[in-house]
């Protein structure tokens, strides 16, 4: 929904929908903490929860976490800090999937090290601008209980960000699902990760493979198709990789 709260408490009327599985806020404004009191009574069970560009005070959206939070297993968030993270991981006990927009450039990356207490499976990225030092960052704290990744990158620079992400982060990643268009380069970033991950990656997810490769390229698609690592076609939810994957009946598009 988008809409301005100032003069209606709009947010008592979500207790009467009793089905209610999916909410997603985007360009709100004008809730007030006071209002959020009434989420406390809901008698729906969320599944899935997202916050958008809302023009609000951020203890808000703390608050609907808290009250919501419980059965929530996907969680939409934008540039994150160290106590938003802190209450996903008090108040969200059940999330398997948490997606992160970053549009500010000048975000506090501190937030990167409370990932370690969240028992999420599946992190979505999405980064806007080049932040120095990000991807490093990332690959350091990402905890082994994540073990389905995907990022798109937006206006950076996509080889170099991967290559030091994929050199430095852990090695029990399943499924790593990346928006950048296959290369040879690409393809021998993501072959070394297999081998020094012990053939634990089964999905790879990227873009162009459509495209018609030279020798040295296909020759290296066949070396990761030894490896028993299916190769997908990029998309922007990790969840919906793994169906289509499972839709081709583990068919390898490369």
């Amino acid at each position: 929904m988008s809409t301005d709260f100032s003069n209606v408490d709009f947010l008592k009327r979500f207790n009467n929908l009793h089905n209610l599985e999916c909410l997603k806020f985007g360009y709100c404004k004008g809730i007030l903490l006071n209002q959020c009191e009434s989420l406390n009574f809901a008698s729906f069970k969320l599944k899935e929860l997202k916050f958008i560009r809302n023009y609000w005070n951020i203890d808000v959206t703390f608050l609907m976490i808290k009250y919501l939070g419980a059965p929530l297993q996907r969680l939409f968030v934008e540039n994150p800090t160290i106590l938003l993270i802190d209450n996903i991981s008090i108040y969200c006990p059940n999330l398997i999937s948490l997606k992160i927009r970053i549009n500010n450039v000048n975000i506090d990356l501190s937030f990167l090290s409370s990932l370690k207490k969240l028992r999420i499976r599946i992190l979505n990225i999405i980064i806007n601008n080049n932040i120095n030092d990000f991807f490093i960052n990332l690959a350091n704290n990402i905890p082994i209980n994540i073990n389905k990744i995907s990022i798109n990158g937006v206006n950076i620079n996509e080889f170099l960000q991967y290559k030091e992400f994929l050199e430095n982060c852990h090695n029990s990643f399943e499924m790593i699902n990346l928006n950048y268009s296959i290369d040879y380069e690409i393809l021998k970033i993501v072959l070394n990760y297999i081998e020094r991950s012990n053939n634990n990656l089964k999905i790879i997810g990227i873009m162009g493979l459509d495209k018609k490769m030279n020798d040295e390229e296909l020759k290296l698609l066949d070396q990761i198709k030894a490896k028993g690592v299916k190769i997908v076609e990029y998309y922007t939810d990790p969840l919906c990789v793994r169906e289509r994957v499972i839709v081709c009946n583990n068919q390898f598009l490369y």
